[in-house]
């Protein structure tokens, strides 16, 4: 965070980032979350939305969820037999 974000109260670039991003592909998001992951992926993309479009900052835990949902989606868990992913993607 830059001296001027701290002392102005301005949201973060990263945060610009993804609430843009989120605000045009979020459904888009939404829907692969949901044929990657199930309905729980779907809803916490869709939570994960609304916090961000809220946030002052991006906080630990919505950067997680970002990398949990990139990860989703570029499949990096579908041989995992334990993981829903691979139940889904088969």
């Amino acid at each position: 965070m830059t001296y001027h974000q701290t002392f102005t109260k301005q949201p973060c670039q990263n945060l610009k980032q993804v609430r843009g991003f989120l605000r045009d592909y979020g459904t888009a998001l939404a829907m692969a979350a949901y044929k990657l992951g199930g309905p729980t992926a779907s809803a916490r993309v869709f939570l994960l939305c609304e916090a961000v479009r809220h946030a002052r900052q991006l906080t630990r835990a919505q950067s997680r969820q970002s990398v949990g949902f990139h990860r989703l989606l570029t499949l990096e868990h579908v041989n995992d037999p334990d993981r829903t992913e691979s139940d889904l993607f088969a």
